[in-house]
């Protein structure tokens, strides 16, 4: 793997775990009407974690912490770039998640 990579895909990491705290927890509480199954809850907590988690934790970040976009620019990866890898990893885990509830 070349350097390069390295450099671009430990920052996304960072800023992937810093949404995932809101993300996780909209998902849960919207989730919470699907409790009378195990199979229920874990596709609404899947599709609220796709949709609004991912949503509100970027919505969050834009209007809270702006200035942290300088730190990731800085390292030549932009917001469009953080965004979307944000969204794709959101989208691949709930898809996961559906596809376990299938057989749960």
């Amino acid at each position: 793997m070349p350097k390069n990579f390295i450099t671009k895909v430990a920052p996304l990491a960072v800023f992937y775990k810093s949404t995932l705290t809101l993300s996780i927890g909209f998902a849960s509480m919207m989730s919470i009407f699907g409790l009378a199954s195990l199979s229920l809850f874990i596709q609404l907590f899947s599709m609220a974690h796709m949709s609004g988690g991912t949503l509100c934790s970027l919505l969050y970040k834009e209007l809270t912490l702006k200035n942290e976009y300088y730190f990731y620019y800085n390292l030549g990866i932009s917001k469009t770039t953080l965004m979307l890898t944000c969204c794709l990893v959101n989208i691949l885990i709930g898809a996961m998640l559906i596809v376990i509830s299938r057989y749960v």
